[in-house]
């Protein structure tokens, strides 16, 4: 006979411990319903009720003293798909709920740790599905006859009709609730939450906090505001009742509702997609690697290619007796090119990646509300918008990401499901892959979601401000700010950008009206620089011009427009060479030779024009500079036309001082030098017996005093400057000695007297 090899020893597990450290990292309130609104969708379901059930029941007949404690106040969920019989079994384990049977693939959280965190509100959670009352004790101190090792009670009232009669207390708080009578099975499940007392909590082994009635209302009551976004990228359920039992009344009454009124065939096998496009086991909402470590018996098919599912949602809502519809456009997609990859790399096998997101926006309601708040507007008053922001993982974390819509994805997601799971500087192995999962999953599936989404979005809503509040911005946390950076490079040739506005634009001789409602793709678009890289002083000005010339500016929100700019997606900016070199290829159809323009070309065109082609140059830094203003026509004219501003090099400045200093007026010069093509020797021969018919004694520009414009105005008024119009600070740049010495710009002095001559004489006479 052997010797007998040691004692029984191994590690043991706790129970009410381990739910202390689940309860511990799981939040408390609506996340609670969130979890039992995701199990109800597993099981597809398409109706979930809750109810505050305030009512007191009888005591007597109850299956143990231990269970009086518990026929107060509780919190009803309820759903209207059955336990299947390996439900009953997951139901029963901590952490590990089946998920990665071929039964379960497809459900996200079904009874896994998320459940227990109905052990925040009670002790005693309990439940009748098809014919079973089940009654979870893991304290192992209520019921009857408990046993430590199975702490819990199932019952089989219909295959024992006798059990309800004897304890008719134990069976009351349910009866009536959807119909529910114990002659037959009941199609459905019905969850009841008894609310730990103060007294209970006093002695709990699993949580020292206490819930009344009034809190557990509170619970309802926001679960009100965010029912309609819960049921966003949910597979099956359609409808969310929230109701109150009060005492002495024969039925809950119904205080809130929420449900899809464009449900069809179709749109139910868009929106449980994902359950018939993948053959993959789905990830624990929370539970990550350690969640998802067991092993299916069968491999998952690899998922390639890509798969979208795209719809409306249209909600109806009745908020005691208040009814309005809301309306979301919803993108989803299955499968991208990396994402795919990392889901079907053997090494991440256990972690049971699935590919799959989406994004929804909220286009508004029948009450005329609308999303008139961005998530970044939301977050700056210290509000959470229920309508945009939010991440979710099939329902909604407390994220916030401040996108201006809701993201879902099978994201990696922290133990508590407080955010989604993040690299951090030293991390390695699964952990680090779970934290590339989740960026990748933004850049490859989400990103091209929005893409659609905004397509949809253009079609409802037009170039609206709603529409254009849509677009994500570059301000945006991590690992949330892929989501911009991915989706902008994916617009591509997509007409999703408009000029509709009603423009001023000068048309030779009149102002016009000129209603544009062109859509453009980023490429083809034109937008204003940033505020903070121009000293534009009147961006209304700049557009009205640059509409003249065809080319109209994209007018929209400042988050679009730093957004398009900063991701570099639109690859025309109105910046100050942009309208520079319009000037040099167009100006003549825009201010022609010799003809006199409107008050509103000279008062405000031109002086901004001069401004706005200053306003990058600093000849402080770099005096070369001034060679980008050669040509440009747009210097106001006291006789009402527009002049042109030529530069000189410096080389050509000096040569052309030469000619001068030969006594010849600068206005001559300045022809004949230009004529020659800067050939001082061939100047000089044009001076003195070259053809000079073309002259017409406008080549230089003067800057005079009033008093002086007063004597030669009428009759050289078509080379004095009308400084008055002009900013003091672009005055002086032209007063400023480098313009008088590389420009045909001059300050008058005596000597420039018989450059005025040709203008009061027919015949030459200098």
């Amino acid at each position: 006979m052997s010797k007998s090899f040691g004692v029984d020893f191994g590690q043991k597990v706790d129970l009410t411990a381990s739910i202390r450290g689940i309860l511990r990292n799981y939040p408390e309130g609506t996340a609670i319903l969130k979890e039992l609104v995701q199990n109800a969708d597993d099981a597809k379901a398409r109706t979930v009720k809750f109810c505050v059930d305030l009512r007191t029941h009888g005591q007597i007949t109850l299956a143990g003293p231990g269970l009086s404690g518990f026929q107060g106040p509780a919190l009803l969920a309820y759903n209207d798909a059955k336990f299947s019989e390996n439900d009953f079994i997951s139901i029963q384990r901590i952490g590990d709920s089946m998920k990665k049977t071929e039964e379960t693939k497809d459900k996200i959280g079904r009874f896994g740790i998320g459940f227990n965190a109905v052990y925040h509100w009670t002790d005693l959670p309990s439940f009748i599905s098809s014919k079973y009352l089940v009654l979870l004790d893991p304290s192992a101190k209520f019921l009857p006859d408990i046993n430590p090792s199975n702490p819990g009670k199932m019952v089989g009232f219909l295959d024992d009709p006798e059990i309800v009669k004897t304890y008719r207390d134990q069976f009351a708080p349910y009866e009536g609730f959807e119909g529910l009578e114990y002659s037959k099975e009941f199609n459905g499940t019905l969850f009841r939450l008894p609310l730990r007392s103060t007294a209970q909590a006093e002695s709990s082994l699993l949580s020292k906090r206490s819930l009344s009635r009034d809190d557990a209302l509170e619970i309802l009551g926001t679960l009100k505001t965010e029912a309609t976004a819960m049921l966003l990228f949910l597979k099956c359920v359609e409808r969310i009742d929230l109701l109150v039992w009060s005492e002495g009344e024969e039925a809950p009454r119904v205080t809130f509702s929420c449900g899809l009124t464009n449900s069809n065939a179709k749109l139910r096998e868009l929106r449980s997609f994902i359950n018939s496009s993948t053959q993959t086991s789905a990830p624990k909402l929370g539970g990550g690697a350690a969640a998802t470590a067991t092993a299916t018996a069968k491999e998952p098919e690899p998922i390639r290619g890509s798969k979208t599912a795209d719809y409306q949602l249209v909600i109806s809502c009745d908020d005691n007796g208040e009814k309005y519809t809301e309306t979301w456009e919803i993108c989803n997609q299955l499968g991208g090119d990396a994402v795919n990859q990392i889901a079907n790399h053997k090494d991440n096998s256990l972690l049971r990646l699935v590919p799959w997101a989406g994004v929804a926006a909220f286009i508004g309601d029948s009450r005329g509300q609308a999303i008139v708040e961005s998530a970044v507007s939301a977050a700056a008053s210290g509000a959470k918008s229920t309508k945009s922001g939010l991440a979710y993982c099939f329902l909604p974390l407390p994220v916030f990401t401040k996108l201006p819509v809701m993201v879902n994805g099978f994201f990696e997601l922290s133990s508590n499901r407080r955010d989604v799971w993040q690299a951090g500087p030293d991390m390695t192995g699964d952990g680090r892959t779970r934290a590339e999962w989740n960026v990748q999953l933004i850049r490859d599936v989400i990103a091209p979601c929005y893409a659609r989404l905004l397509v949809r979005l253009k079609a409802a809503l037009g170039w609206s401000l709603n529409y254009q509040q849509f677009w994500p911005s570059v301000d945006l946390p991590s690992p949330w700010d892929n989501v911009t950076n991915s989706t902008f490079p994916l617009l591509g040739s997509s007409q999703l950008l408009s000029s509709d506005s009603s423009l001023e634009c000068y048309r030779r001789s009149n102002l016009t009206k000129l209603f544009q409602s062109s859509w453009f793709d980023c490429k083809s678009a034109l937008v204003l620089p940033l505020v903070s890289s121009s000293a534009a002083p009147d961006p209304t000005i700049l557009t009205t011009f640059l509409a003249f010339f065809n080319q109209p500016v994209i007018q929209c929100i400042p988050s679009l427009h730093e957004a398009l700019v900063k991701t570099k997606s639109v690859t025309q900016i109105a910046t100050p060479d942009f309208v520079r070199g319009l000037l040099l290829a167009k100006s003549a159809s825009f201010f022609p030779n010799d003809v006199q323009m409107e008050e509103y070309v000279i008062e405000r065109i031109c002086p901004f024009l001069l401004k706005y082609c200053l306003s990058d140059i600093n000849l402080k830094i770099n005096q070369n500079d001034i060679s980008k203003l050669n040509g440009l026509r747009l210097l106001p004219l006291l006789n009402g036309t527009v002049g042109s501003l030529n530069v000189f090099s410096a080389e050509q400045a000096q040569q052309l001082e030469q000619i001068c200093s030969m006594g010849f007026s600068i206005t001559k010069s300045i022809f004949a030098f230009k004529k020659s093509g800067y050939n001082l020797n061939q100047a000089l021969e044009l001076i003195n017996g070259g053809d000079m018919k073309d002259f017409n004694n406008a080549e230089v520009l003067i800057l005079a005093e009033d008093n002086v414009n007063e004597v030669f105005t009428p009759g050289a008024s078509k080379i004095l400057i009308n400084k008055a119009v002009l900013d003091v600070n672009d005055v002086e740049v032209l007063y400023s000695t480098l313009f008088q010495l590389r420009s045909n710009i001059r300050t008058f002095t005596p000597g420039l007297i018989k450059d005025f001559f040709k203008f009061y004489f027919t015949k030459e006479s200098y």
